[in-house]
């Protein structure tokens, strides 16, 4: 508080009193840089954000899978949301494949709801084939929605193109690896 007659000094705890920020800038020209940089990267994926939610695109997990000795490019879909939609609303699969990773064993039911393209399914438990459903139509083909589920639980789906099934001879008993690599692509 100042009193009249009274100037204000350096000891005056007034907040006023204090020196301004442009006065005695405390941010040096690194830690500015910085700033900018965050600021710049922090905008750029708000925007990227934006894009993908006006667009309905995604940032997708790819990887590969080798079942026998056939290695094939394949999108990841883990999250709940990502095996929801799978590849519904696509004319093309945009890889060799797509890998629908369970969080534990169980009897996954798929449908071809929204589809466009026919499919095969291959369906594994501990790194074994266990059942496989070949050339399954989408809805426009048939009229009705089919649905597929394997004959046991389940840890993995795998759905390949039509015919890959018969084209590389896979079987019931093939050894399957999966690998994710952690690169991402819009989607």
């Amino acid at each position: 508080m100042i009193l009249p007659g009274k100037r204000r000094g350096k000891d005056d705890p007034s907040p006023h009193n204090d020196p301004s920020p442009l006065d005695n800038p405390t941010l040096s020209k690194p830690k500015l840089a910085t700033l900018i940089s965050l600021s710049a990267i922090g905008l750029f994926l708000a925007g990227l954000i934006i894009y993908l939610q006006i667009t309905g695109r995604a940032l997708r997990r790819f990887g590969y899978v080798e079942i026998g000795d056939k290695r094939y490019t394949a999108v990841y879909a883990i999250s709940p949301a990502e095996r929801q939609q799978g590849l519904s609303g696509r004319k093309s699969i945009g890889a060799d494949g797509m890998v629908f990773i369970n969080p534990r064993l169980e009897t996954s039911v798929f449908w071809m709801n929204k589809m466009e393209i026919p499919l095969d399914f291959v369906w594994i438990a501990d790194g074994v084939v266990v059942d496989l459903h070949e050339q399954v139509p989408p809805p426009a083909d048939t009229g009705t929605i089919v649905r597929v589920r394997p004959i046991q639980p389940v840890d993995t789906v795998i759905e390949l193109s039509s015919g890959t099934i018969s084209r590389d001879n896979i079987t019931i008993g093939t050894p399957v690896k999966r690998v994710l690599n952690w690169y991402f692509s819009l989607w």
